[in-house]
């Protein structure tokens, strides 16, 4: 009673969200239309290239670089598409353990759409409401004291 922790409030940390393919090739991409096929890693990291460079070397198979998105509460956000596609998840063949084997999903390019425009509409670069908002506060302010000192 005496010496309990206070539960520290957690922000949402505003990171990246990347794609990268495992295999990429033109013919891997055509098939993803009919079948699922394509092998896309989703995670979060600070450096998207720097997190491609270690994929790339713990993994069999070349690791190729798709998108990214900077998102707030990106670890939340990440931890709800693995939950919506968990019956495509696999694990890749490794070179080494630990080298970002998990969060891979085969699945067709349909979802993977699916999956990018969930992501562009939270996208912290994607605050249309925030700048109509702040500009209108803005020109309330304006009008005020416009008509205030005439």
């Amino acid at each position: 009673m005496f010496f309990t922790k206070k539960k520290k409030k957690r922000t949402p940390m505003t990171r990246n969200i990347y794609l990268m393919e495992r295999n990429g090739s033109s013919w891997k991409w055509v098939l993803g239309f009919f079948f699922k096929v394509r092998e896309i890693k989703i995670g979060v990291a600070k450096n998207s290239q720097q997190r491609q460079k270690q994929v790339d070397n713990g993994i069999k198979g070349k690791v190729v670089f798709l998108t990214e998105y900077w998102i707030e509460a990106a670890t939340r956000t990440e931890k709800e598409i693995h939950t919506k596609y968990k019956k495509f998840k696999f694990k890749p063949p490794v070179h080494r353990k630990g080298s970002g084997e998990t969060e891979f999903l085969k699945i067709s390019n349909r979802q993977i759409e699916e999956i990018k425009s969930t992501l562009s509409r939270r996208s912290a670069n994607n605050s249309d409401f925030k700048k109509v908002f702040f500009l209108f506060l803005f020109l309330i302010i304006l009008f005020y004291y416009f008509f205030k000192f005439k």
